[in-house]
């Protein structure tokens, strides 16, 4: 028989009944393939949940990301080029595979940050938001069609997801990396860093030789990072976490409080204490406590702040004398433990009832 007309073999049979298979249920495939994402990302987090030790190793993750994604454009380029349905087969398998690669570093970045940004939020303090974007990012990562055919379409929008990617990894990678520096600090620097990171997908480093290209860019990356400074109460102090906090009338020897209240009568009111603890990492933040009635401030006093102990825990204690209340003392009160950055780390409430 001639070599042409050899009958296939039972692996090429196979292979092509798989093809076909393949071929007929494509888009159920991949959405399998997300429900597995996802589930890969709850076990990322609840790992991650564990622990700050590995924080680390996102700088790793991040090296790899960024380097993929810009071989990735400039493999593929942007719009209809990347249309990897249609593409020719050697394209398509490198699409799938730069794709791929990509996919799984931002979801397992993305979602070992989620417990960090949890645990440092507070929803008194409606810091919750940079947490809930995160999240939203986490589980696009994990929607391969729309990685795919939307995300990766156009090198602004993955450069913008890659920016947050960096941002929210760099709020946790510097205090791994560099333990006592201050919260603010480390917000700013991330802020900064996501923004050249932005500008540099975009703008040829030869672009950057023209003194006023240069002084236009560095322009707006500093008014990105005001923009940042200014919306720093909003954004959580990871990984600071409150651990636990209350206000009480008294104050024991050891700081702590032999009752805490949520609600309080007005008449016969004396002194108000407020004790907080909070998980830290190194030695390079300063806390202290803002109360308010109403939303507006009150004058307090610093009744105690220990250093942290050996489970990385400081305490921060102050008082409100009753001669600093109203006459009239009813209302909603709100004590906030906030880094000299200002950014919120907890918030306690109570109210004083007529």
């Amino acid at each position: 028989m001639p070599a042409d007309n050899k009958p296939p073999s039972t692996f090429q049979e196979l292979r092509e009944i798989l093809k076909e298979f393949v071929k007929r249920n494509e888009k159920w495939i991949w959405w399998l393939h997300t429900v597995y994402a996802l589930s890969l990302g709850a076990f990322v987090a609840t790992f991650a949940s564990k622990g700050f030790e590995q924080a680390r190793m996102l700088t790793i993750s991040l090296t790899g990301a960024w380097l993929l994604v810009v071989f990735f454009f400039r493999s593929f380029g942007t719009g209809a080029q990347q249309d990897f349905m249609t593409a020719w087969p050697a394209a398509r398998r490198r699409f799938f595979i730069m794709s791929y690669l990509m996919k799984n570093l931002f979801q397992g970045m993305l979602f070992y940050l989620l417990p960090f940004y949890w645990k440092s939020s507070s929803y008194d303090a409606r810091t919750f938001t940079v947490f809930g974007f995160l999240a939203a990012c986490a589980i696009l990562s994990t929607l391969d069609l729309v990685f795919d055919r939307m995300l990766l379409r156009f090198k602004l929008v993955a450069s913008a997801f890659f920016g947050i990617t960096l941002f929210g990894c760099a709020n946790l990678v510097i205090p791994a990396l560099l333990p006592n520096t201050p919260a603010l600090a480390v917000y700013l620097v991330s802020a900064a860093l996501s923004f050249v990171t932005f500008v540099l997908f975009h703008v040829p480093l030869a672009t950057l030789r023209r003194p006023l290209v240069a002084a236009l860019i560095a322009s707006a990356i500093g008014l990105g990072v005001l923009g940042a400074y200014s919306a720093r109460a909003a954004m959580p102090p990871v990984p600071l976490v409150l651990k636990a906090g209350g206000v009480g009338p008294t104050l024991l020897e050891d700081g702590s409080l032999p009752v805490e209240v949520r609600a309080l009568r007005a008449h016969n009111l004396v002194d108000l204490y407020a004790v907080t603890d909070i998980s830290v990492v190194g030695k390079g933040e300063r806390f202290k406590h803002v109360w308010r009635r109403d939303k507006k401030v009150l004058s307090h006093e610093t009744a105690n702040t220990a250093p942290a102990d050996e489970r990385g825990v400081v305490r921060v204690a102050s008082k409100l004398p009753s001669s600093a209340l109203p006459s009239d003392p009813g209302g909603h009160y709100t004590v906030d433990v906030v880094t000299e950055g200002d950014q919120i780390v907890g918030r306690l409430v109570f109210d004083i009832r007529p």
